[in-house]
Parts: C-alpha cells; sequence; structure tokens
C-alpha cells in the first residue's frame, strides 16, 4: 500500500478520517511502546466492536509491563462503546481504577 496524497480522506463509520493518519496506524508497530508504560492503565472495550477487534487485547496483556493494567471487555459493546446502558458499569470501573491509583 503506498502512502496517501496529502489532504485524502476516508470515511470511516460515517467520519471523514484522514488517509494518512490510516495509513500510519496500520504500518506502525506500536508493541515495542507498550512494554514502556510505566503507569496503571485502564483498557474498557466492547466485545462487538468492529473496528478493533477484542483479540487485540490478548496483544495488551503480553505486552503491557505497566504495574496495572485494568481490563474490562463490554458484552455487547460496540466501537466507543455508544450503549447508554453501559455507561454505569463504564462509570464505575473509572471510579474504581481512580480509587486505587489517584
Amino acid at each position: 500500500m503506498a502512502a496517501p496524497a496529502p489532504g485524502a480522506c476516508e470515511i470511516v463509520q460515517g467520519r471523514k478520517v484522514g488517509a494518512r493518519l490510516i495509513y500510519e496506524m496500520v504500518h506502525t508497530n506500536l508493541l515495542p511502546f507498550l512494554r514502556k508504560v510505566r503507569i496503571p492503565v485502564l483498557i474498557q472495550h466492547g466485545d462487538k466492536d468492529d473496528l478493533a477487534p477484542p483479540e487485540q487485547l490478548d496483544l495488551a496483556r503480553a505486552w503491557f509491563k505497566a504495574p496495572r493494567a485494568d481490563i474490562t471487555v463490554y458484552q455487547g459493546g460496540d466501537h466507543g462503546l455508544t450503549d447508554p446502558s453501559l455507561r454505569k458499569y463504564i462509570i464505575f470501573h473509572i471510579k474504581e481504577f481512580f480509587g486505587k491509583y489517584a
């Protein structure tokens, strides 16, 4: 895949996204950076996310060397966890995380 022309865009889930950003995301290996993270991390993810597959969480679990990586997967959650019924659980986990590490 050749680098896109400056100013080129793609439509992703109804939103305009710079093609150069997409290109860089596809061609960048972030795994070495995960090892450098030294602070607690909270990841909240939906099991129905069609943009960032939940299987990628296995990489986070394997590569994070942070003192603590709290990973929560919400059943039925999509990308962005847009279902309002999940909000109370999301907020609960955020409060618990800050209670432990803030």
